[in-house]
């Protein structure tokens, strides 16, 4: 009787984490049979035999027509090992052609003779991964506030290195578990430079705002920021601080402009991970105004 009961039980709790796990990939977006336009998704079929051929197809709307035509460079085929595999591109302009799409594989045997045939119904959706800046707004030099000695005569001969902070917030949907995200950023000087040189370095102020690691490559000119973690994120938003620095007068406006561009979110898993682009909404520029302090000159003192 125990052993009827734990049997009993061990398959009660089988079936109970099959249905979690059917309710998690239910809920959870961006999925192999329900991807955001702009994602890359991998299918794989574990071959019969390796000797065997490989070929794959695409169906729009059901599988009574002839295969749809699509670009080489948005369906890639590869075989890894035993397994078969195809990469699948989700390009809106041509995905959004239908609601309904079949991916078929096709496995025959080395006689040429004897075929199998496997389909996965793909529903694509709208793509809820964005990034954006805010909008742009004026501040004082860093130097603003600085006790600065009476032996200094001109503030502005001084050449000191002044900080600029730029935020960049990544914006999902709170069922689309990521984990993590990039960009490439671009800084520039738009306007009074004067004596003021931007540096090439960027740094980041802290991590990201729900704690992953930041890692940054290139320069002020091109860099590119990747944000790891945390795994499967559950948040609506994420967003780190980049910092550059400028160089010169610091009694002189000048402006600044950052260009974010090429977002990506990371998610899936070890065995492959999906990377989705931005969806193109949002304001992906934004400027800064930096105000120079007065360059007061020096106390003097009435004979």
């Amino acid at each position: 009787m125990k052993r009827v009961q734990h049997i009993a039980k061990t398959i009660f709790l089988l079936v109970a984490l099959l249905l979690l796990a059917g309710s998690r990939y239910a809920y959870a977006q961006n999925t192999p049979a329900a991807p955001y336009y702009g994602s890359w998704h991998l299918y794989r079929v574990p071959m019969g035999n390796t000797a065997n051929s490989v070929s794959w197809q695409l169906y729009a709307g059901d599988l009574s027509g002839s295969p749809v035509a699509i670009s080489a460079s948005y369906f890639v085929p590869r075989t890894v090992g035993a397994n078969a595999e195809i990469e699948v591109y989700f390009d809106q302009t041509f995905f959004s052609a239908n609601t309904t799409w079949f991916v078929v594989y096709n496995e025959t045997n080395s006689a040429g003779s004897c075929v199998a045939r496997r389909s996965i119904q793909i529903n694509p959706v709208s793509n809820d991964f964005f990034l954006t800046v805010p909008v742009g707004t004026t501040t004082c030099n860093s130097y603003s506030g600085r006790l600065w000695p009476n032996t200094i005569a001109d503030i502005s001969a001084v050449s000191s290195l002044n900080t600029v902070d730029f935020t960049v917030t990544m914006n999902k949907a709170i069922d689309f578990p990521t984990d993590g995200w990039s960009f490439t950023g671009v800084v520039t000087m738009i306007a009074g430079a004067g004596n003021n040189t931007l540096q090439s370095s960027v740094a980041i102020v802290g991590n990201s705002l729900r704690g992953g690691t930041c890692a940054v490559t290139g320069t002020a000119a091109s860099f590119n920021l990747t944000v790891t973690g945390p795994a499967d994120l559950g948040e609506t938003t994420d967003e780190v601080t980049v910092r550059v620095s400028v160089l010169g007068d610091v009694t002189s406006d000048f402006e600044l402009q950052l260009v974010v561009s090429n977002g990506q979110a990371l998610s899936g898993s070890s065995n492959y991970v999906v990377h989705t682009n931005d969806n193109g909404t949002g304001n992906k520029q934004v400027r800064m105004t930096i105000f120079g302090v007065p360059n007061t000159p020096r106390i003097t003192i009435s004979p």
